[in-house]
């Protein structure tokens, strides 16, 4: 499951995707997703989809989402 949902984020929004917990657990994932641009509304506007199709395509098994927006100025 961690495969295709890392996938299906890579492929339809464009995010780096990596597996950054619990490698060694076989029914469980931590998943990191990121992105940069300019424009940081934009950027929320994609990530809360990207939240939304991780809900679709996990339904109950998707414990916890969030994101975060850093600004460099």
């Amino acid at each position: 499951m961690v495969r295709k949902i890392s996938n299906r984020i890579r492929s339809r929004f464009n995010f780096s995707v990596a597996e950054i917990g619990f490698q060694d657990l076989r029914k469980r994932g931590l998943i990191g997703a990121v992105s940069i641009g300019s424009n940081p509304s934009k950027l929320e506007q994609i990530a809360q989809k990207l939240m939304r199709e991780s809900e679709k395509i996990l339904g109950g098994d998707l414990v916890r989402s969030k994101f975060d927006i850093f600004d460099l100025d």
